[in-house]
């Protein structure tokens, strides 16, 4: 199969408003040869939505589309009965619109493991299951088994989800194809944290890090959820945006965080160590490096091979982290870039879909 004239689904966990992440990326560069319909996850339940049956609809071009529903029941009573209830006048709402669009046996592409878990009932002629992080819900088993195949960017998430799944392939992040084009030169002049700031960062250590080179600008870009923060969380985000040095910016256009790389003399990835899925693989690596940049990121599994070649350098502990910095300033060269930028190149998402197809492909061969 070819991803090309195509109706295409994305169902998104994130919604297409605000901060950018993989899906995102993802349907813009399938809408290039197909029509790619990104649903949106529902907004909060309100009372008057027992009675909606209302699709809204944004158009980013013409071969782009954003889809936007809400839940007939709120999420408390989404369990047992209502879960399919709720599931299956989603199907209808969404089946009768697509009735009205004369859109026909789409692709079914899911980022989001918490809804919308049987393609066949939206009838998908094909279906997947791309999973970017380490989900802890019920629901994720369920879409693993019904889909044709499952696309992990790491070898943990693969090996938690092919029992469900034998058709299970590992695809890394990805970059879009212009985002380490030629540009004007700028300073660089500042450290950049691009991604959301919430619980899973370690905010203590980028506070140790502002406290540490207090002539250097640290900017974070990106929304800040501080809603599941702990106390010590909330200690230590006080501490950082208090310093003179520390730019909080919130969240950007996907088109400024070019320039912002482009001003950094070293990009950061820092999350907690506590749990598996900070340390599994991050989007954010993979933009630095098609800039060049120089890399200081807390452990990832996934990046071993890059660590052992020197293109970007991991961490275990705070003191190990503060010297990785010292040491990536350092030793950063212009031939040290261009191996960045060149290992970068090779994971357009051009290229990654191209990826998915060949596997689609091959998964449908029969066996010997």
């Amino acid at each position: 199969m070819k991803f090309e004239n195509q109706h295409i689904l994305i169902i998104s966990n994130e919604p297409w408003s605000g901060t950018w992440f993989s899906k995102h990326h993802y349907a813009v560069e399938l809408s290039k040869k197909n029509k790619v319909y990104f649903i949106d996850p529902p907004s909060p339940w309100r009372p008057l939505h027992l009675f909606s049956k209302t699709i809204n609809t944004l158009e980013v071009n013409s071969s782009l589309q954003v889809i936007s529903y809400v839940n007939t029941f709120p999420f408390t009573l989404r369990s047992g009965l209502f879960q399919r209830i709720n599931s299956n006048a989603i199907y209808k709402i969404l089946n009768t619109f697509f009735l009205k669009k004369k859109i026909e046996q789409p692709v079914f592409w899911s980022f989001d493991p918490f809804r919308l878990t049987e393609p066949a009932k939206l009838g998908a002629s094909t279906s997947l299951y791309h999973c970017m992080d380490h989900y802890k819900t019920k629901n994720e088993s369920s879409l693993a088994k019904n889909v044709d195949a499952v696309v992990t960017v790491s070898a943990v998430l693969a090996e938690k989800l092919r029992p469900f799944n034998k058709h299970t392939l590992i695809v890394p992040h990805g970059i879009p194809g212009n985002l380490s084009e030629n540009h004007p030169a700028l300073p660089a002049d500042q450290f950049l944290l691009a991604g959301t700031i919430n619980y899973r960062v370690d905010l203590r250590l980028l506070d140790l890090l502002a406290e540490k080179h207090p002539g250097t600008t640290i900017k974070i870009m990106g929304k800040v959820d501080a809603k599941d923060f702990s106390s010590s969380d909330v200690a230590d985000y006080d501490l950082l945006r208090n310093r003179k040095n520390v730019d909080i910016m919130g969240p950007r256009p996907f088109e400024e965080l070019g320039n912002e790389i482009k001003r950094s003399a070293l990009c950061l990835c820092i999350y907690k160590q506590d749990k598996e899925g900070n340390k599994l693989s991050s989007l954010k690596i993979m933009q630095y490096l098609a800039f060049g940049k120089p890399v200081a990121s807390t452990y990832m599994r996934e990046y071993e091979n890059l660590a052992a070649t020197g293109l970007i350098d991991m961490s275990t502990n705070h003191e190990q982290f503060l010297k990785s910095v010292e040491d990536q300033l350092k030793n950063h060269s212009p031939e040290l870039a261009a191996k960045r930028i060149h290992y970068a190149s090779g994971y357009t998402y051009e290229k990654l879909v191209g990826r998915i197809e060949e596997a689609m492909n091959s998964f449908k061969q029969p066996a010997k």
